[in-house]
């Protein structure tokens, strides 16, 4: 098992004020840019940090119900401060061991949470099972891959 990063302390708070507007805002809007319109009743997002892609998931795709997850308490301190929205629920979760039964999902987006992984595999599979409806068109499972490329790979998958 790979070790656990811990963003704790100040650090959650440096993340969003440092990088959050620059590197992690721009792709968050991307992201969600490929989703709003859309109708997907239950969402889960993985790894929300300080919630910069949750917060654009609420305002811009409907939804029913919005579990944001992160391994981090002190991030998601951070990203409730940040995101004032009472229908969103915040939870800690390790992406790896998902506390939610198969099939709870209509879609499942990750950020950035895959960076810094050798098991994105596992993770990605780790996923899988908590999709909704995966042989209808009603599902995604939406992924931003960081590699060794300027912009990372982008794998937003109807299901």
């Amino acid at each position: 098992m790979e070790p656990i990063a811990a963003f704790a302390g100040t650090i959650p708070e440096n993340y969003e004020r440092y990088l959050g507007p620059f590197l992690f805002e721009p792709y968050a809007l991307d992201l969600v840019s490929r989703l709003k319109d859309k109708k997907y009743p239950a969402i889960l997002e993985l790894a929300c940090g300080t919630g910069r892609v949750t917060n654009h998931l609420a305002d811009a795709v409907n939804h029913d119900t919005l579990i944001a997850t992160d391994l981090n308490p002190d991030m998601i301190k951070i990203a409730k401060t940040k995101v004032a929205n009472e229908n969103i629920k915040w939870m800690v979760a390790d992406a790896l061991d998902l506390p939610f039964p198969d099939e709870s999902f209509d879609l499942v987006v990750c950020q950035f949470g895959m960076r810094g992984t050798t098991s994105w595999s596992a993770r990605t599979a780790a996923s899988w099972p908590v999709i909704r409806n995966r042989s209808s068109n009603r599902s995604a499972l939406c992924i931003r891959v960081p590699d060794q490329q300027p912009s990372p790979r982008r794998a937003c998958v109807r299901l």
